[in-house]
């Protein structure tokens, strides 16, 4: 008589158990990685959209951002309002934080100068997951107000 027995039944059913759990958390790493990645991409999006505004002159004006622990928030003139209407805020998803804002300072917001695109606020913010996972990302501004990303 031929048939698989218990043994084997178990045998293949923790298998398939392995080989699903293995692409779960695979498919989570890869997850969490783009979450993160989209978001420093936002959050860097806005700064150079600030320094082009400000190199451009938009409506004569300086624009800079300000960076909070849930939020950036792009902002025109010389000193952020919170709930301004010209402001555009970036809020990240709820399992990341702006976990650490080092400008020159030491204030949260980078203020970009007209004609030059310089900034007397250099330095970097990084955003990281707060369940204290070691995968962060740190954007950095120069004085020149280049922006790179580690």
């Amino acid at each position: 008589m031929s048939g698989m027995s218990i043994i084997e039944l178990i045998i293949v059913v923790v298998v398939v158990v392995l080989i699903t759990s293995i692409i779960i958390f695979s498919f989570s790493v890869v997850s969490r990685n783009q979450l993160l990645n989209n978001s420093v991409d936002q959050v860097t999006s806005l700064v150079k959209e600030a320094r082009a505004k400000t190199l451009s002159s938009e409506n004569l004006s300086q624009f800079g951002v300000h960076f909070a622990s849930t939020s950036a928030t792009l902002f025109e003139g010389e000193l952020f309002v919170g709930g301004a209407v010209t402001n555009k805020v970036i809020t990240l998803p709820e399992s990341l934080e702006i976990s650490n804002i080092s400008l020159t300072g030491g204030g949260d917001d980078i203020l970009f100068q007209r004609i030059t695109g310089k900034t007397n606020e250099p330095g970097y913010v990084t955003v990281d997951f707060k369940s204290g996972s070691s995968k962060e990302r740190k954007i950095i501004i120069n004085i020149m107000g280049v922006i790179d990303v580690e």
